[in-house]
């Protein structure tokens, strides 16, 4: 081939829109502390970006108790169709049955949701979604590793939703006025999960700042909160100490983009997300769908 035309193919390439060069699906990590506002953000975004799917925590949930129940060789009498369905058909199971799928669970849970993703993944991206958004936590190493390991063949694009203690309480405290008794919490996990994900940092960057004074008057409220909900106490002088001077709350871990719902509505959320997805992929896929 000459080579002013294989230069003139390689222009072609990248210029063209991105359906003709038949690229990958962007996978979109929503990616942050347990209740930060990471589904309510997913949700929108669902409707608000051109032919996107959200694979939420609830789904792979739902998805990996059904494999559960279809290994234990329990059929419901009606179809299950969400974590609804679920949590009524277990209501209904002798008290042995649902100990018994409960162990289970937590044997294997973590486990099928990971297959339950792949699955998902891989069956969104021949259906031909542009966008592919994920509900999850990173806030481990390994688990930060097996998300690169998922990305490998898609395009990527990591948000972490993050949210200040204060605003942490107050959404585990709208979640707990939930009717349904699967979107309660308490506070260990999200703690543990904050401490974990953003350890201190004396360096310049940042994505929020903490002072001793302010965290710990946070931590007794979340304290106190839990002694309310009568969960296991919260470890607030571990957290107290590694935190003695001013300092500034980063991830351990790359990412794209980071949102704050403490300072930011979920549309406000979703609106900077599409700024920064329009500025990666400019001309390689439409953002917005349309009206």
């Amino acid at each position: 081939m000459r080579p002013a035309m294989l230069w003139l193919l390689i222009v072609l390439f990248l210029t063209v829109p991105a359906l003709a060069r038949d690229l990958p699906p962007v996978l979109l990590l929503l990616n942050g502390t347990g209740s930060a506002g990471k589904s309510s953000i997913g949700r929108a975004l669902e409707k608000s970006l051109r032919h996107a799917t959200f694979l939420s925590e609830e789904r792979l949930v739902f998805l990996a108790y059904a494999e559960i129940l279809k290994r234990r060789g329990l059929r419901p009498k009606k179809p299950l169709h969400d974590l609804v369905d679920l949590m009524d058909f277990r209501a209904h199971l002798p008290a042995l049955t649902e100990a018994s799928l409960r162990r289970e669970f937590r044997r294997q849970g973590c486990d099928l949701i990971g297959q339950e993703t792949r699955r998902q993944i891989e069956l969104a991206a021949r259906q031909g979604y542009d966008f592919i958004l994920l509900d999850d936590t990173l806030w481990k190493p390994e688990q930060v590793e097996q998300w690169h390991q998922r990305c490998l063949g898609y395009r990527s694009f990591h948000v972490v939703v993050y949210c200040p203690l204060s605003s942490l309480l107050e959404h585990v405290k709208r979640r707990n006025q939930s009717v349904y008794a699967y979107e309660h919490r308490d506070l260990a996990l999200p703690l543990e999960m904050y401490f974990s994900m953003y350890p201190p940092s004396q360096g310049e960057a940042g994505i929020d700042t903490l002072a001793p004074e302010q965290l710990e008057r946070d931590l007794r409220a979340c304290a106190a909160y839990q002694r309310e909900l009568k969960g296991e106490d919260l470890p607030i002088g571990q957290y107290l100490q590694r935190m003695r001077a001013v300092v500034r709350i980063a991830p351990f871990f790359h990412y794209d983009l980071m949102v704050n719902t403490g300072l930011n509505s979920t549309e406000q959320c979703v609106e900077q997300i599409e700024v920064e997805l329009a500025r990666r992929f400019q001309g390689s896929c439409t953002i917005k769908a349309s009206k």
